[in-house]
């Protein structure tokens, strides 16, 4: 759980959170179509189960994060994976404060 201190208190922010809003910015990202569970399990709304499609670690107010996600066949997978990986640094670093280091998109399925 991620902590910032202010003056007249502190702020934690649940690694839940983080993955919550990763999974949502990776599914408003038009050719993706679901996101994959560790256990390849497809997820195509985002609830508990589709969190376990991230792996992150947080050190020292960085994130680095793992999202695997699958592809609409007739999209360009370079695009979408650059436009995934723009819009969760954006909106973790917009609505956490966290900065964003590295997002690895993981193209686990191609749905025709």
């Amino acid at each position: 759980m991620e902590q910032q201190k202010f003056k007249k208190g502190r702020v934690r922010i649940s690694n839940d959170i983080i993955k919550l809003i990763a999974c949502e910015a990776a599914m408003d990202i038009d050719g993706v179509t679901h996101l994959i569970t560790e256990n390849g399990t497809a997820m195509d709304k985002i609830d508990d189960n589709a969190m376990k499609s991230v792996d992150m670690q947080i050190i020292r107010n960085t994130v680095i994060l793992d999202i695997n996600i699958g592809v609409d066949y007739n999209s360009r997978i370079n695009i979408v994976a650059r436009n995934v990986q723009k819009n969760i640094k954006d909106k973790i670093e917009i609505m956490t404060g966290l900065h964003v280091t590295t997002v690895n998109i993981n193209v686990l399925e191609l749905e025709q």
